[in-house]
């Protein structure tokens, strides 16, 4: 399944969850979500490789910034942020 589709089948409680002080981590066959209220640009950072590995991807849904591995098994919803550029962005003013 596509990224689209993976993102368009999330179940709406989910989707009304989404919200700045959690990442989402959506693998094949279960759906995760955990606090990061104070967690700076660089821990966010390291947990997309964490969770990712260095080749991730991502992009932009609704607002919320999105990243998946190069095999498209986990995907990452980041309503903190809308783009990539914007995360690093605050991560350099640091």
């Amino acid at each position: 399944m596509n990224i689209q589709n993976r993102l368009e089948n999330i179940p709406t409680q989910v989707k009304q969850a989404l919200q700045p002080s959690f990442i989402f981590l959506i693998n094949e066959d279960i759906i995760q979500h955990f606090p990061i209220r104070q967690w700076q640009a660089g821990q966010i950072l390291a947990e997309i490789q964490r969770q990712l590995g260095p080749n991730y991807e991502s992009s932009s849904w609704h607002n919320y910034l999105i990243c998946w591995n190069a095999q498209k098994t986990k995907l990452l919803i980041i309503p903190r942020y809308q783009t990539i550029t914007s995360l690093k962005k605050e991560f350099d003013s640091h």
